[in-house]
């Protein structure tokens, strides 16, 4: 090699390791900083889109009067990821961005403030956010009407000296006008005060160069990972220049060195193939941390077996309901049982209708081993094919579960209520039941629907013929009769409470739910798909659940104010609703949301004239705008007790407390609710947890119920894209939600699918735009025919699903022509 080249390659080789991102700060100067207001610190939430733009939601709310801080940009995020705890410096104000929507509603003007132009792209620069190009670039691309980057009108100036200084005047001069209240903060981060523990993503490798392999995150908030060529397959970095994306990876991040434009990484495990049923599962696990690991040895040993009964002391101490018609209600294939329902009818005419849930505290003791185990799981996780437990299946399908036939250990809500359902008196206590049958929902359901049927139970005669009325098994000489009419009276109960919910402003989203009742025993793959549909059935169990966690949270927060465990839901976002109640008024649909109790109202007005299809649109439309529930503590000095309402319920108090077999608030919640009901009974010396506690513990609770739901959600479009690769394509009817250039959103109702559809083939059609917002109308060349689209339209479109570039699903949707079947 020429002594010239090798200079020459050094040359690169130096300027490839300069510093690439600034420099993070040293943490006593950042702790400075926050303390003298300088600096900002908060959680990192990244674009679902994108891994460079961000959002920092500030620990100290009032910094930014309640504001998330926008980062633009990689450079501007300086090497912070999803979840991470930051510390931001807010840029000057001329680079904040306008609230549109807020301003234009109290009559703003944004003339000449809609678009990111050279001078503010240049400013930005100056103040080193990277990729200000780039930042142009995307705004141009997807920018929004509700969010918007100020800009300056004048010429396009240098990025150095004074001609920098004088833009940066210019621009500030142009905010001078526009208040605060209008205005999001636009930062960049200079610390990470706290890394997200176990950043493990799952992927595939793009390609292979001469240091390092390209690796591709199916999470699109993680940016490129480099990984060393030592740790891949040797096939790898024998056949760089063919397709080697076809393996799916667990990569962990490692380190990213501010020389490096992307972090650096190392692979955990080889996955296999792309695409197959249990590999898509297990990268779904991985992604969202999901703990699958056995129980330790130590953990089952220390359990009761199988055959345990309930030792002759707990009688004592318990109420004993085994001689009461109890009896659950539950999908076909449940195993894990936490609930169970009984009614009697009292000789004063008063009903007692009983809610009981499965002890799961008396088995699981605070402070052991299990208990820190199913703490940190904090929920069990359904996957299509599969769960995961929380807790060990020796409690979770046996000891605990509310199996029939056999006496169990359970906490009790008992009501006295008269004929109107009003609630007269209650009970809270521990009691030993012995659930009499174990229903299904179609048990219950065909009751329900022929009251007039005597049903009985399922047998069988000697040459194996059954006879009877579809019932299962029945113990402890009750009758088939008596069950039925149980299931009568709850019900009529069930409709009472609900009718009551909804004059208190209680609303319902039903967002359908896909199964896959048929899977080949081999491969997991699905053979056919549904939705599965929510009957009276299933709202009688619903009702009840809701009425035993709504007065248990009222009735432990009474006594524990400081460090309850509840269950709030904010207010919808506000700017998305009003968006979607824009949309919907320009098609002549009005809405009116200020009230869980006016939207539920409204929806019931629209759904009297719209068809089935457009109707779950709408749904979809308003479950856009809803806020997330969550857990929190009566504690949290954050949140002022009118804000611990529940919004879609409508209930100024709620909790969990029906399912301890499978979410861990439920059983701290059964905790609490014993420390009072101790308290009250005189009992000294007895334990209970702190503010701070609890605060833990609900973090911890919010996070992996969401990781359960992401991957459990994530495995049924795995099983959907498996089976519409596999036997599609299909024709299916869909509605348009919205309308954007040369592309449409749909609903797709028999999958119950949101996706969005390209619109840019120019052979077959041809696209006009009209002056009314969220319309448009195509030209179909081949027939000639003209069809107008706007919110809410029906379409027929042809669905088919492939591997993408990620090596996850992706479904591709066509419109067709409106005669074509």
């Amino acid at each position: 090699m020429s002594h010239q080249k090798r200079n020459r390659r050094k040359k690169e080789k130096s300027q490839r390791l300069e510093p690439v991102y600034d420099e993070h700060v040293a943490k006593q100067e950042y702790l400075v900083g926050i303390e003298q207001g300088d600096f900002v610190e908060g959680t990192l939430r990244i674009n679902q889109r994108s891994h460079d733009e961000g959002y920092v939601v500030p620990i100290d709310t009032t910094v930014t009067n309640g504001k998330d801080i926008f980062i633009p940009g990689m450079k501007a995020l300086n090497r912070s990821l999803h979840g991470d705890t930051v510390v931001v410096e807010l840029l000057p104000k001329f680079s904040w961005r306008v609230l549109g929507k807020d301003a234009e509603k109290d009559g703003v003007d944004l003339s000449g403030k809609d678009s990111m132009n050279d001078s503010l792209v240049d400013a930005l620069n100056m103040l080193h956010v990277g990729s200000p190009q780039r930042m142009k670039h995307r705004h141009r691309q997807r920018g929004s009407p509700g969010k918007r980057i100020l800009q300056d009108d004048g010429d396009k100036e240098g990025g150095n000296g004074d001609d920098a200084n004088d833009s940066t005047l210019n621009l500030t001069s142009r905010v001078d006008d526009i208040d605060e209240k209008y205005l999001q903060p636009v930062g960049k981060v200079v610390a990470i005060s706290k890394r997200k523990k176990g950043w493990v993503t799952v992927g595939s490798v793009e390609r292979v160069e001469n240091h390092f392999a390209r690796f591709i995150s199916r999470d699109p908030r993680i940016p490129l990972i480099l990984l060393p060529h030592n740790c891949l397959p040797l096939s790898y970095s024998q056949n760089r220049d063919e397709n080697v994306s076809q393996d799916a990876f667990v990569v962990r991040i490692k380190e990213w060195p501010s020389t490096s434009l992307f972090p650096r990484g190392m692979v955990v495990e080889h996955l296999g193939k792309s695409g197959g049923i249990e590999t898509e599962t297990q990268g779904l696990l991985t992604m969202y941390n999901i703990d699958t690991a056995p129980f330790p040895d130590e953990v089952l040993e220390s359990l009761p077996q199988d055959s345990w009964i309930i030792p002759e002391e707990e009688f004592a101490k318990r109420r004993d309901l085994r001689d009461e018609c109890v009896f659950s209600i539950d999908p076909p294939t449940a195993k894990d049982l936490d609930d169970a329902l009984s009614v009697r009818k009292n000789a004063d005419g008063t009903f007692s209708i009983g809610v009981h849930i499965a002890d799961v505290t008396y088995f699981v003791e605070e402070g052991t081993e299990l208990d820190m185990i199913a703490s940190r799981r904090a929920t069990t996780t359904y996957m299509t094919q599969r769960s995961y437990p929380m807790l060990p299946r020796v409690l979770s399908e046996n000891l605990c579960s509310l199996n029939s036939g056999v006496d169990r250990l359970a906490f009790s809500v008992i009501w006295t209520m008269g004929n109107d359902a009003n609630i007269i008196d209650e009970w809270f206590g521990r009691t030993i039941i012995r659930s009499c049958a174990k229903l299904s929902y179609l048990h219950a359901q065909n009751v329900i629907e022929q009251p007039d049927v005597d049903w009985v139970v399922n047998t069988e005669d000697e040459e194996g013929t059954k006879h009877g009325e579809f019932f299962p098994q029945i113990f402890d000489g009750h009758e088939a009769s008596d069950v039925k009419q149980h299931i009568l009276t709850l019900n009529r109960f069930a409709k009472a409470l609900r009718a009551k919910r909804k004059a208190d402003g209680s609303v319902k989203f039903t967002k359908p739910k896909l199964y896959f009742p048929d899977l080949d025993p081999n491969t997991n793959e699905p053979k056919s798909i549904g939705v599965y549909e929510i009957k009276e059935s299933n709202s009688l169990v619903e009702d009840f659940m809701l009425l035993a966690n709504r007065h248990v949270a009222k009735f432990i927060s009474t006594h524990i104010p400081k460090s309850a465990l509840l269950r709030r839901h904010p207010p919808p976002n506000e700017d998305k609703i009003s968006t979607v109640l824009k949309h919907l008024q320009d098609i002549g649909l009005k809405v009116n949301s200020s009230s869980s109790k006016a939207l539920n109202d409204s929806m019931e007005r629209i759904a009297a004239t719209r068809t089935p299809l457009e109707n779950l649109a709408v749904q979809s439309l308003f479950v856009r705008s809803m806020n997330l529930a969550e857990y929190f503590s009566t504690g949290d000095d954050g949140i002022e007790e009118e804000d611990w309402k529940h919004w879609a319920l409508a209930f100024s108090h709620y909790t969990h407390f029906t399912s301890p077999i499978r979410r861990y608030a439920d059983v701290i919640v059964h905790r609490q609710l014993q420390y009072v009901l101790d308290k009250l009974d005189g009992k000294e010396d007895i334990h209970t947890y702190s503010c701070a506690k609890i605060d833990r513990i609900v973090d911890n609770c919010n996070d992996r119920k969401k990781a359960a739901r992401m991957a459990s959600d994530g495995c049924a479009l795995v099983f959907m894209g498996n089976y519409v690769s596999n036997h599609g394509p299909f024709v299916k009817d869909a509605v348009v939600t919205d309308i954007e250039s040369r592309r449409i959103t749909v609903v797709v109702g028999d999958y119950a699918l949101e996706e969005k559809v390209m619109l840019d083939n120019k052979d077959e059609r041809e696209l006009t735009f009209s002056d009314s917002p969220l319309s448009m109308t195509i030209k179909w060349k081949k027939t000639g025919q003209v069809q107008r689209l706007q919110m809410l339209s029906e379409v027929k479109l042809k669905l088919t699903a492939r591997l993408s570039n990620r090596m996850t699903y992706e479904y591709n949707l066509v419109l067709l022509p409106p005669e074509q079947e």
